[in-house]
């Protein structure tokens, strides 16, 4: 199961919660959850699917819970 991030306003709660967070760089977000740099870059493109496992993965290192990634 995948998660479609095609739309621009799912995209924007991607990007809203990492810098919630307080990672300003997509490098930094890397760093915390394990990801590497390109593929977040993707994820917030929306050039990757965004999979139930990738969401609870970044909530963790995001500190926030996945409702707050995905509507």
């Amino acid at each position: 199961m995948t998660i479609d991030y095609a739309e621009n306003k799912e995209r924007q709660k991607l990007i809203a919660a990492r810098l919630k967070a307080g990672f300003e760089t997509v490098h930094e977000a890397a760093n915390a959850s394990g990801y590497n740099a390109s593929y977040l870059r993707g994820l917030e493109r929306g050039a990757h699917p965004f999979t139930p496992k990738t969401a609870g993965r970044l909530a963790a290192a995001y500190g926030c819970g996945i409702s707050d990634l995905v509507d």
